[in-house]
């Protein structure tokens, strides 16, 4: 299932942890703080669980993570400008090999 997910994370530091945790899991960045990405809701359990040990207990009152399960069917309806994003490579739905 493809989820968007979006922080707001006031340290450098802990922001860069996030966004190399979000990549090696298999998510694509499409803005400074958004991420979207396959992964089962099980996936999306431990991701958080991830994450939340990545902000740490002592985190500024306004720092937050947020998921989204979006739809399929949204997603490759999603309307892009500038910098457009191949959303069926993303889905699984087009595969390619390079030779």
């Amino acid at each position: 299932m493809p989820y968007l997910v979006c922080y707001d994370i006031s340290s450098t530091k802990k922001r860069s942890k996030i966004a190399k945790e979000l990549v090696n899991s298999g998510f694509v960045r499409i803005q400074k703080s958004v991420f979207i990405g396959m992964i089962s809701s099980t996936g999306v359990s431990l991701l958080a669980k991830r994450l939340q040990a990545l902000m740490g207990h002592k985190t500024a009152g306004h720092d937050k993570i947020h998921f989204l399960k979006i739809h399929e069917q949204a997603l490759l309806n999603m309307l892009m400008l500038g910098q457009e994003m191949d959303t069926r490579l993303l889905l699984g739905k087009d595969r390619y090999l390079i030779l």
